[in-house]
């Protein structure tokens, strides 16, 4: 058995993974689990041991390297050896567009990586703490992205002023386009910002770039995939594992 982690901006992920079983049918929402606290995985892992041998991590992270060095204590004490993966120059047919390889989220790096056996220009939409959008030819070659900050950071560069507070049962709201309070004007506009941008950018990029098959996938990801008017001469789905998938791949190269 052998430990997946995608830790992000603001939840860290993780999965139990057989590496010899069937990897798809593990790969679901009841597998895949969630968490705010080291110590919840710790304790989580540590349950998991008594029953199963795990003596190997693979981890996708986008946190501080102060973050990273907490995460390798722990799973070292509890005997798991850890990889951080890193976004490469080349992995099998697909190569990087950056230069500074650094600069690349390898969130972002496993979602491209994860898609590497279509033999079509896809779009990659990750909705999360930021939005990203990446590009792949149908050769393999990774053609650039943009960032843009999601709705976590769009909220709480408004959440300075005492005015200000959107409450977890309004981001959730979705009846309306104008609000009768500064909460409810904050919270539309926002959502008319990010939904703006999406489909200017999924409109631009395809039109630019041919992109053939767009696919969404972080927090935000399902719900914008469903809300988007995307031009009928585009394929756009919702993958919810990409990071996972990719660190799968990342595993069996």
């Amino acid at each position: 058995m052998i430990l997946l982690i995608d830790w992000g901006n603001t939840f860290l992920k993780y999965l139990f993974l057989e590496p010899s079983g069937d990897i798809e049918s593990q790969l679901n929402s009841d597998n895949v689990k969630q968490t705010d606290s080291l110590s919840s995985l710790a304790e989580d892992i540590s349950k998991f041991n008594m029953k199963n041998k795990l003596s190997l991590s693979y981890i996708s992270s986008v946190r501080k390297q102060a973050d990273n060095k907490q995460l390798s204590s722990i799973l070292n004490k509890l005997n798991i050896n850890s990889i951080f993966v890193r976004t490469e120059k080349q992995f099998d047919r697909i190569s990087c567009a950056y230069d500074n390889l650094e600069n690349l989220g390898v969130d972002r790096w496993l979602t491209i990586i994860a898609n590497h056996h279509f033999k079509k220009i896809i779009g990659i939409i990750d909705v999360g703490s930021a939005i990203t959008l990446d590009v792949i030819s149908e050769s393999g070659q990774h053609l650039g992205g943009q960032i843009v900050p999601g709705k976590k950071l769009l909220l709480d560069s408004l959440n300075a002023t005492d005015r200000v507070f959107v409450s977890d049962q309004l981001i959730g709201k979705d009846v309306n386009l104008l609000g009768v309070s500064t909460n409810e004007c904050v919270k539309f506009g926002v959502d008319q910002m990010i939904q703006g941008y999406l489909e200017n950018s999924i409109s631009e990029v395809t039109r630019h770039h041919q992109v053939e098959q767009w696919i969404f996938t972080g927090g935000g990801g399902e719900y914008w995939s469903q809300k988007l008017s995307v031009s009928k001469s585009n394929d756009c789905t919702y993958d919810g594992f990409l990071v996972f998938k990719g660190l799968i791949k990342y595993i069996n190269r």
